[in-house]
This record gives C-alpha cells, sequence and structure tokens, in this order.
C-alpha cells in the first residue's frame, strides 16, 4: 500500500486545494453568482480565500491527503459557531445582495464539514475516511458532542460513504437550488 500522509494545508498549495474543492461543489450554481465568470476565474476565487487566514475556505481549516507526493484528497471544516463570521469576507467580497448571504449550511454547536473532495485518480484508497478520521477526531478532542455536514440529494455514493462513517439523516436544507440532506454524526 502507497504510503499516504494526513497533514494540514499550506497557503501555497490553495490552488491544488482550490481545483479539489470544487469537485465536492454545485459550481454552476455559484457561477450564476458571480457575474462574467468562467470556471477559471471561480477557481482562482476560491484559491484566493484559501490562501487566506479567517474564512470559511482558509488552508486554516482544511487537511489534506499527500499520496505520490501530490495533494490526493482535502477536507475543510470548522466550527459551526463561526459560520457567520467566517462568511463575511467572501460575503463582502461577493456584495450585499449575493445570495449567498442567505445561505445556512452548518448549526451552532456542531463541528461542520464544509468540503471533503479526492481526486479521481486516487478514489478508492480509503482517502476520504481518513480525512474524516482526522478531522472527527480534531472535533472530538476539541469537546464538540456532533460533527455535520450536508450532501446533495442527487449524490447517493457520497451519501452511502457519510452513513457508513456513522452519519445519520437529521434533516433537509437547500443549498442555492440543490436540495441537501443535512447529516450529524454524535461524537462521544
Amino acid at each position: 500500500m502507497e504510503n499516504i500522509i494526513i497533514r494540514d494545508a499550506r497557503r501555497e498549495e490553495s490552488v491544488e486545494i482550490a481545483r479539489l474543492m470544487l469537485l465536492a461543489w454545485p459550481v454552476e450554481e455559484f457561477l450564476k453568482e458571480i457575474p462574467q465568470a468562467t470556471y477559471e476565474v471561480f477557481e482562482d476565487f476560491i484559491a484566493g480565500f484559501v490562501a487566506r487566514e479567517g474564512n470559511i475556505y482558509s488552508y486554516e481549516n482544511i487537511v489534506v491527503a499527500q499520496a505520490d507526493g501530490v495533494i490526493a484528497g482535502i477536507m475543510c471544516a470548522y466550527n459551526g459557531d463561526d459560520y457567520q463570521r467566517l462568511k463575511e469576507p467572501v460575503l463582502a467580497h461577493l456584495g450585499k445582495d449575493s445570495y449567498f448571504k442567505d445561505v445556512v449550511e452548518t448549526q451552532g454547536g456542531e463541528y461542520y464539514i464544509d468540503s471533503v473532495a479526492v481526486s479521481p485518480d486516487y478514489r478508492g484508497r480509503g482517502i476520504a475516511r481518513m480525512l474524516f478520521d482526522s478531522h472527527l477526531q480534531r472535533a472530538s478532542k476539541a469537546g464538540f458532542s456532533k460533527a455535520g455536514l450536508i450532501v446533495d440529494v442527487d449524490k447517493p455514493q457520497a451519501e452511502r460513504l457519510y452513513l457508513s462513517i456513522g452519519f445519520r439523516m437529521e434533516g433537509y436544507t437547500d443549498f442555492f437550488s440543490h436540495r441537501m440532506k443535512h447529516l450529524v454524526m454524535h461524537l462521544v
């Protein structure tokens, strides 16, 4: 088996991280929010926030899986109580009228798994589970009693993974035009 290392992200990895992060998102919906944007412009936009501190996409909130000397997977997670504060820098850039201002992804009191993605070249090697193990251990050590995430109802394979890890359905929410399931794992 290859050597896979789970470690904290670094600022200088922002472009690689953004590319992977976008695999987990409904990019077409985000592009509607940024006038004249292309996929490449949006990728640069996210990479800029990954490279900055104090926002939801910051490298400070990300762990990476490194395999064969490349970033094979990422997970972004943070305290749900900090969601609005961490979202503010992104909203300031998008503008007050952005639809993103009304989007609520997490609840206070939960450790929120914002994004998880594994490069297609590295899927099926247990990397997503390793990333979950790393972040869930952090959440437990930090005293969180639960972790949460949302998953698109049109992504049953991702949902099966999350359920197999121990997450359970708690309800539904809308994220842009996508119906999402809110899944929660109670941490012991």
